[in-house]
C-alpha cells in the first residue's frame, strides 16, 4: 500500500529528501481522511527526527493548502542542538529545519520532507529565507514529483468515442474526462486513475482523480431488485454510506424525483473539505448508483452547493443521462 523513497545527504548536499507515498484503499471500501490523521502523522515523523538528533523540534510555520487544488497540510520544524556527548562521542552543536508537506492526490497521498542543515555563522540571516520556504533545492523536489502509473492501459472493459464499456458489455456510461473534444480533455483521460470490477452481484467504474480534476466519480450497477418498501431501503443505505464515507458531513438536499420513466433518489452531503454526491436509480429488477465526491478547493471543474442541489452539476449530468445496462 506504499513505498518510500530517500535521497542524501551527499559530499556536496548536505539535505535529505524524502518521499513517501501511501495508497488509499479499493474505492468500493471506507478510508480516511488525510486530515483525520494528519496530526498523528505529524507527530509521528517529529518524533523521528526528536530522536535520531537528540533534541526537540520546534514548529514555526504552518501552512494548509500549498499545492494548488490538492488538499496539503505543511509545517516547518527548527531543530536546535546543542553541542552534547552521545555514546561517549562528542557531537557538534548544529542547526537545521525540516519541511514536511502532507499532500492528498485523490487516490492516493504523498509525504515531502525535506531537511536542511543550517551554518550556525549565518542562521539569523537565513531563518527568514528558510520560513518563506526560499529554498531552491526544496522547490525542485516537491515540484519534480510526477505518478507515472497509467492504470487506464490495464482496463478490462473499454473506452470507445468517449463512452466506457465493462467487460462484459452489462454497464455502459460516459467518461467524464470527454466530455468535450478539447486537448484539456485528451490529456484528463490520459492521466484518469481507473477502477473496475464485475461479480455477480455487481459491475462498477470508478474515474478519478485525473491530471487536474481531483474528483471521483462512481458509478455501481447492483443486479437484483431493492427490497419492497424502497424508500425506506434508499434511506438506510444514504445512510450507511454516507456515515462510512465522510467525517463530519451533513446531509444538505434530498429528493426523489422521475427521469426517464425511472424513480431516482438524490441527495448532496457537505463536510468542512468535501461535497458527497448520491443518486440512485430504481431500474425495476436491478438498480443503480451514482456517486461523485467533489473536493471544494478544486478548481477544474468549479461546483458550488447550489449546482448540486439544483442538479446544474454538468458532469453528474452526463453520467445520469448516459448510463444504460443491459
Amino acid at each position: 500500500t506504499g513505498e518510500y523513497l530517500s535521497f542524501g545527504p551527499a559530499v556536496g548536499n548536505r539535505n535529505i529528501y524524502r518521499v513517501e507515498y501511501a495508497k488509499r484503499l479499493n474505492p468500493m471500501n471506507y478510508y480516511i481522511e488525510l486530515k483525520i490523521i494528519k496530526d498523528q502523522a505529524f507527530e509521528s515523523y517529529v518524533s523521528q527526527i526528536e530522536k535520531a538528533y537528540d533534541s526537540k523540534a520546534e514548529l514555526i510555520s504552518e501552512d494548509v493548502d500549498l499545492f494548488n487544488a490538492k488538499k496539503s497540510y505543511s509545517r516547518i520544524y527548527r531543530q536546535h542542538s546543542p553541542a552534547r556527548k552521545k555514546f561517549f562521542k562528542k557531537v557538534a552543536e548544529d542547526l537545521r529545519y525540516h519541511y514536511i508537506d502532507l499532500v492528498d492526490y485523490g487516490s492516493y497521498s504523498l509525504l515531502f520532507w525535506v531537511e536542511v542543515p543550517v551554518d550556525l555563522t549565518n542562521s539569523q540571516e537565513v531563518e527568514v529565507r528558510l520560513k518563506n520556504r526560499d529554498v531552491v533545492e526544496y522547490k525542485n523536489f516537491i515540484s519534480s514529483f510526477q505518478y507515472t502509473k497509467q492504470n487506464n492501459k490495464g482496463m478490462k472493459g473499454s473506452v470507445k468515442d468517449g463512452v466506457y464499456y465493462s467487460d462484459d458489455n452489462e454497464l455502459q456510461v460516459k467518461v467524464p474526462y470527454l466530455l468535450s473534444p478539447s486537448s484539456q480533455s485528451a490529456d484528463e483521460w490520459s492521466y484518469a486513475n481507473i477502477d473496475e470490477g464485475n461479480t455477480a452481484e455487481i459491475d462498477y467504474v470508478v474515474f478519478g482523480p485525473a491530471k487536474s480534476d481531483y474528483n471521483r466519480y462512481h458509478v455501481v450497477a447492483l443486479n437484483f431488485p431493492m427490497e419492497n418498501d424502497k424508500d425506506d431501503y434508499v434511506k438506510r443505505l444514504f445512510k450507511d454510506k454516507s456515515k462510512g464515507r465522510k467525517t463530519g458531513i451533513i446531509q444538505k438536499h434530498f429528493e426523489k424525483f422521475n427521469y426517464k420513466g425511472l424513480d431516482r433518489y438524490y441527495a448532496v452531503y457537505e463536510s468542512d473539505d468535501d461535497y458527497f454526491v448520491i443518486c440512485v436509480t430504481d431500474n425495476n429488477q436491478s438498480f443503480y448508483n451514482i456517486e461523485m465526491d467533489i473536493a471544494k478547493n478544486t478548481l477544474i471543474p468549479k461546483v458550488d452547493l447550489t449546482m448540486l442541489i439544483n442538479r446544474e452539476f454538468s458532469y453528474f449530468n452526463e453520467l445520469l443521462d448516459s448510463f444504460s445496462k443491459n
